[in-house]
């Protein structure tokens, strides 16, 4: 092989196999098992959760945006995302979450109704 090529096999841009640890901390990574999926039905080898759930997604679902120009959709990546900031505590429950949104649209309401927001 030239020296081009080892290098470029060396690159992790051009790794064969996922990653099993973090590069910086070396804290194994959780992965996820190299079984068939609805969204990948041949997978070629285990690869990292937590990498999977961070990267952008190829599908898209709808997104609706509300009058407070709030975004609201379904995102499988954002759910797992809270699901670890709420087990460190970096990120409200749905509980709270949800009675937090019910109390904004009460001011909303009561906002408009006295004529504060258009």
């Amino acid at each position: 092989a030239t020296a081009a090529a080892v290098a470029a096999q060396a690159d992790f841009r051009h790794e064969q196999r996922a990653p099993w640890r973090c590069p910086v901390c070396a804290s194994p990574f959780q992965m996820q098992p190299p079984e068939p999926r609805a969204d990948n039905p041949l997978p070629r080898q285990a690869v990292p959760q937590d990498l999977i759930e961070i990267q952008p997604s190829y599908v898209q679902h709808e997104w609706l945006i509300t009058a407070a120009a709030e975004a609201q959709g379904q995102s499988t990546k954002v759910d797992y995302l809270l699901f670890k900031l709420r087990e460190l505590g970096a990120a409200p429950s749905k509980k709270d979450r949800a009675a937090q949104i019910l109390a904004d649209t009460r001011l909303r309401d009561e906002a408009r109704l006295r004529g504060d927001l258009t």
